[in-house]
């Protein structure tokens, strides 16, 4: 899945997440690093409305190109 997108939320999100490779897990701050395989991309996936139930709807977004 090729996109010009930077930044899902929800279900679109993990849907995304995966398609890509988990690189890190941050489990005190519940975060988990991606990589897209294809094209080098660094991907988080993260909650970012921790004041909810559960953290809310995750959120992927695109931190930087690793190539």
């Amino acid at each position: 899945m090729r996109t010009s997108k930077q930044e899902y939320f929800g279900s679109e999100a993990l849907a995304f997440a995966r398609e890509l490779r988990k690189t890190r897990v941050v489990s005190d701050s519940w975060v988990t690093e991606y990589v897209d395989p294809r094209t080098g991309e660094v991907w988080i996936l993260d909650y970012p409305n921790s004041e909810h139930q559960g953290g809310g709807p995750p959120r992927l977004r695109l931190k930087s190109n690793r190539t």
